[in-house]
């Protein structure tokens, strides 16, 4: 909703201009809008993301501002994105003691089953289903320790994506 606001602002602004008046009067209004850009720019600051904010900068860019109209208008824009805060990362979760989430019925089927990918894959499936999105460092070494155990590999690094490479 605000960056239509302040689109539609600037757009009034850009047909006002293509306008037959003189050059007094482009002025005149090339100032008024464009404080007026700029209040409503202030005023959404807190809900404008990074991609709006780039949006209005190409919008304000390419219209035909009298002097000094789009210098105000990108100023307050660049001066915007500088205060936006970076996004925070997200806090990573324990957890560890998954395998208190199996029955023994279940570990058995994993030593037994020849699917080494779908072991691995119903691990990952219980925790996620537990609610981890973020697994801290140790809970994703436990999840491939027990994976390694149970599925008997001696090469655990035969089935881990090369992100790092194991040897």
């Amino acid at each position: 909703m605000a960056v239509r606001e302040i689109k539609a602002r600037i757009g009034a602004m850009r047909m006002l201009m293509q306008g037959t008046m003189s050059d007094d009067a482009k002025a005149s209004i090339s100032t008024m809008q464009a404080n007026a850009v700029v209040a409503a720019i202030i005023k959404h600051k807190g809900v404008l993301t990074a991609d709006d904010v780039s949006d209005i900068g190409n919008f304000a860019a390419a219209t035909p501002w009298a002097e000094g109209g789009r210098e105000k208008v990108l100023a307050v824009l660049v001066d915007i994105s500088h205060e936006q805060a970076p996004k925070k990362r997200r806090t990573q979760q324990d957890f560890k003691q998954f395998v208190n989430y199996f029955k023994d019925a279940e570990w058995a089927a994993f030593e037994t089953s020849s699917n080494k990918e779908g072991v691995l894959r119903d691990i990952i499936s219980r925790v996620w289903a537990l609610g981890c999105r973020t697994p801290n460092e140790q809970s994703l070494k436990a999840m491939n320790s027990a994976w390694a155990v149970l599925t008997h590999t001696e090469d655990p690094c035969a089935y881990i994506i090369d992100l790092v490479p194991c040897r």
